[in-house]
């Protein structure tokens, strides 16, 4: 579990019965909490006595056969994943009312600055429905994009929009916020996608009702400052890495570090971004340990091309696959993501879900699930 406090610029993190926090065995939590002065106003029903609400997340991928359905000691792995690139999750949410209410499926987003979808034509058409507003109020800042340039491309067709949920002024978070909505705290769960029609989906939860326990631990958020302006995402401070949780000593703290002139590197949280993304200098150390491992193990690395991965398998059988965990800036607090959620299968390769960047390090959507 983790849980981000902007007020305090803290995350909380913690796992049941030890020191480690898992990505993998348990949800991935953020609690925001914003002042609303910065928010724009409009009409809404009040909170519920709960003091929030949920809406469901839904996955775009399945992982029928993969690790996580056998025992601890995993020597298989028989993962499907969605294609590279796709959105690995959507939010489910409702536009309209009644009989007119229409479902979308919007991208989690905690970079962007704005929500939106592209409809066609608009929900609600504004040549054919009446704009009603209460006197005094102003209308939320969602908008419809009637054409977008690459939007559909990317994501190829699963989604209809974005939901931000960032710091910036525009997002949906700040206007929850504004509008006295659930004090702007928002936690989610991701699960991977399953087969069957009775699985688990995910969720998104704005509301006060944020779970705390005795072994969490914290780490700072870094919004403002030298190098960071007023930036409305989530970045937090990494100082190294573990691998099978022994300390990488190749992999040195300055790696992650945000250049204070040019405002680039550093190492934010966005569930928007399907793997797992390490700064280059940073992943050719933890791929070295990788693949050594592996290859010590009779894993047989493939020397075929495989789009959107870098490191990828063609012989696996009785292989036992390795961890990582993220050092944070405090001692005592670990990101831990277990083996499950490192490797997946494309076609007849097992691919390392984790891929380098040429700039900064992103934690992704495929290494927070359940």
């Amino acid at each position: 579990m983790v849980i981000m406090d902007t007020d305090h610029h803290g995350v909380a993190c913690g796992r049941s019965g030890g020191r480690w926090l898992g990505f993998g065995s348990l949800c991935f939590l953020l609690a925001l909490l914003n002042s609303a002065n910065h928010g724009v106003a409009g009409n809404a029903a009040p909170p519920t006595p709960s003091g929030g609400f949920s809406l469901p997340i839904v996955s775009n991928h399945d992982t029928a056969g993969g690790l996580g359905q056998f025992d601890a000691n995993l020597t298989s792995i028989g993962p499907h994943i969605a294609p590279v690139g796709w959105p690995l999750y959507g939010v489910l949410v409702g536009v309209g009312s009644g009989q007119t209410r229409h479902f979308y499926k919007l991208g989690l987003d905690l970079v962007g600055d704005l929500t939106w979808m592209q409809c066609q034509p608009c929900v609600p058409e504004p040549r054919r429905r009446r704009r009603r507003t209460q006197q005094g109020r102003r209308q939320p800042h969602l908008r419809c994009a009637h054409t977008t340039d690459g939007f559909v491309g990317l994501n190829h067709g699963v989604l209809a929009g974005a939901l931000s949920l960032s710091r910036h002024p525009t997002s949906f978070l700040r206007q929850l916020t504004a509008r006295g909505l659930a004090d702007s705290r928002f936690s989610y769960c991701l699960f991977p996608g399953q087969s069957h029609p009775g699985a688990r989906h995910g969720f998104l939860r704005f509301g006060r009702d944020i779970p705390r326990h005795e072994h969490m631990r914290s780490t700072s958020l870094l919004f403002t400052g030298p190098g960071y302006g007023q930036s409305s995402t989530y970045y937090i401070r990494i100082v190294g890495i573990s691998f099978n949780r022994k300390k990488l000593n190749g992999v040195k703290m300055a790696m992650f570090r945000r250049d204070l002139q040019t405002r680039r590197g550093g190492s934010v949280v966005d569930p928007g971004t399907p793997l797992t993304r390490l700064v280059r200098a940073a992943y050719d150390v933890v791929e070295a340990e990788v693949a050594a491992d592996m290859h010590k193990q009779g894993a047989r690395r493939s020397t075929v091309p495989v789009q959107g991965y870098h490191l990828c398998f063609v012989s696996w059988d009785h292989v036992r696959f390795p961890s990582l965990t993220f050092d944070l800036h405090e001692e005592a607090t670990r990101l831990f993501i277990k083996p499950e959620l490192l490797f997946v299968r494309v076609n007849q390769h097992l691919c390392f879900a984790v891929v380098p960047d040429e700039e900064m390090t992103v934690l992704g959507a495929a290494q927070q699930g359940f």
